[in-house]
């Protein structure tokens, strides 16, 4: 989006992906593994194979994520670099360009790449017709501002959700990084229940890159009848009433905390 605001040609850099969801273990790979480029290119042009390092022999200025796209207009150095802290925040670069219709348009053309679409196929084909629900756990548990998430994940609470939604007997697909194997086992009695572990090519991908994975599960999620997210989201059931960042404000915080409170003299009383 910035380099189109600039009328310059973007320069994707290579994918680098923490381990922090990967058993500790980085991974340098290619971004065509997970996307298909080629819609991009109708959004803007840019180029991503490209050895960086030789970027900094040409006419080059590294600008910080604080200042403002319009300064650099009409500047004239071959090549901007735009430097991001380690948590970077595209998101408020992309509201100070203030092009909500490039937003859009662009989110429209991120696709899947063929090799994700193949290995979601292997789980697709063999549901048929099924439902999908996403599980988030892990180091959400700890988050203050997702208060209730642990209760709400449970599997019997979990069952009270999907009786809304989903009538008993069908397929569900869950995709969740609960490390616990068989922690839904107990919704087997209601429903037909897949994970990815019911899959020997998934569970050699959860192994070796799990964001692999994370990907073909959300295109098995795109392909479902019914969709469950764990937190609210347009367009979506949701377990949590509360965004993927969680209740944010301390006010909400305080009030959970003290129905929680009131809840448990009542129950003594």
């Amino acid at each position: 989006m910035e380099a189109k605001f600039l009328n310059r040609i973007a320069i994707i850099p290579p994918l680098y992906l923490n381990g922090k969801h990967n058993h500790g273990k980085d991974i340098k790979t290619s971004w065509e593994k997970y996307i298909n480029l080629n819609n991009l290119q109708n959004f803007h042009s840019f180029i991503y194979k490209i050895n960086n390092k030789h970027l900094f022999d040409l006419d080059t200025k590294i600008i910080n994520e604080e200042m403002m796209p319009v300064l650099f207009i009409e500047d004239s150095t071959t090549v901007l670099i735009r430097k991001h802290n380690q948590y970077p925040n595209y998101y408020k670069l992309i509201n100070i360009i203030g092009r909500p219709d490039w937003k859009s348009d662009l989110l429209q053309l991120f696709k899947p790449s063929r090799n994700v679409i193949n290995y979601a196929k292997i789980a697709i084909n063999q549901m048929n017709d099924y439902n999908c629900m996403h599980v988030r756990r892990g180091d959400k548990l700890t988050w203050k501002q997702c208060p209730g998430l642990n209760k709400a994940t449970q599997p019997h609470n979990l069952k009270k959700n999907l009786f809304k939604n989903i009538a008993k007997g069908e397929t569900i697909y869950i995709m969740s990084n609960e490390p616990k194997k068989g922690f839904f086992n107990e919704l087997k009695k209601d429903y037909s229940i897949f994970t990815f572990r019911d899959f020997d090519e998934f569970i050699q991908l959860e192994k070796e890159d799990n964001y692999l994975l994370f990907m073909v599960e959300n295109e098995i999620m795109n392909q479902s009848v019914i969709k469950i997210k764990t937190f609210a989201e347009k367009g979506y059931f949701s377990i949590m009433k509360y965004g993927p960042n969680g209740k944010n404000t301390v006010k909400n915080l305080i009030k959970y905390r003290l129905r929680r409170f009131l809840q448990k003299i009542k129950s003594e009383l």
